[in-house]
């Protein structure tokens, strides 16, 4: 896991906007053990369920700007030689411990608004994320976060989906 450093909140203004604008979904009962429902939406590259093919998300396809800004942010962690196909977006999500199933090698966390609590944490570390990217496998490597005290968290997963590599 390495510590990518703060970023910048304006990098951020633009997309709360574009999340506060849109509805995004509560989860489906028991989607995942640990999380409770929770509101959450996935941008680029997905495997609907049942589904053969990897194709662009449904919201990637309805909110091709936010998808835009997405990849504009993402772009800042190209000089680490990150790079991901899908962004999974999380609404004042609280999330128990779990590694994540989906996803092939590192991801990027980051989160951002204007929240109190939702600390982020693995077994050797624990700290805010709000502004400051983590990059981790989180494959290999369980993490879970705090309750949110107050206001509103978005946290950005930002990864290459397996399905994305079998076609």
């Amino acid at each position: 896991m390495i510590d990518l450093g703060e970023l910048d909140p304006d990098l951020f203004s633009n997309l709360y906007g574009m999340f506060e604008d849109i509805y995004i979904p509560l989860s489906a009962e028991n989607n995942r053990v640990g999380f409770g429902r929770h509101r959450n939406i996935v941008f680029g590259i997905t495997k609907p369920r049942g589904g053969r093919f990897a194709r662009p998300s449904a919201a990637t396809v309805r909110f091709p700007h936010i998808w835009d800004e997405l990849c504009r942010i993402g772009r800042v962690f190209e000089p680490t030689g990150f790079s991901f196909t899908s962004v999974h977006v999380n609404k004042n999500v609280v999330c128990g411990p779990h590694r994540d199933k989906g996803n092939v090698g590192n991801s990027v966390i980051v989160s951002f608004g204007d929240y109190e609590g939702g600390l982020f944490h693995t077994k050797d570390l624990s700290l805010s994320t709000n502004c400051r990217a983590i990059l981790l496998d989180g494959r290999a490597t369980e993490h879970w976060t705090d309750e949110i005290l107050s206001g509103t968290k978005y946290s950005l997963v930002f990864y290459t989906h397996q399905c994305a590599l079998q076609q």
